[in-house]
């Protein structure tokens, strides 16, 4: 994420041609998939972190998780489309 905001501010000039917005908009792309994909690596292999003291820390840490994660999750309505 760093890399984008310093490509975003880059002045644009004759020497500076190899940066286009698009680049600057996969970069970013790729950026908030690979936080996305860390962040959930990390909820998953909590409990399984725990796993090695033993089975009752394992559900203790998940029960932990889901009450902590659960007030967080997006619970807007789906707005169906009509056809």
């Amino acid at each position: 994420m760093i890399n984008v905001q310093v490509s975003i501010n880059t002045p644009e000039g004759p020497e500076i041609s190899r940066l286009s917005p698009g680049q600057v908009a996969s970069e970013l792309n790729r950026g908030g998939l690979n936080y996305s994909l860390g962040t959930r690596a990390f909820y998953f292999l909590t409990p399984f972190v725990f796993w090695l003291f033993g089975p009752l820390y394992m559900v203790a840490s998940a029960v932990v998780l889901v009450l902590i994660l659960l007030p967080r999750v997006d619970k807007t309505p789906i707005q169906m489309q009509s056809p």
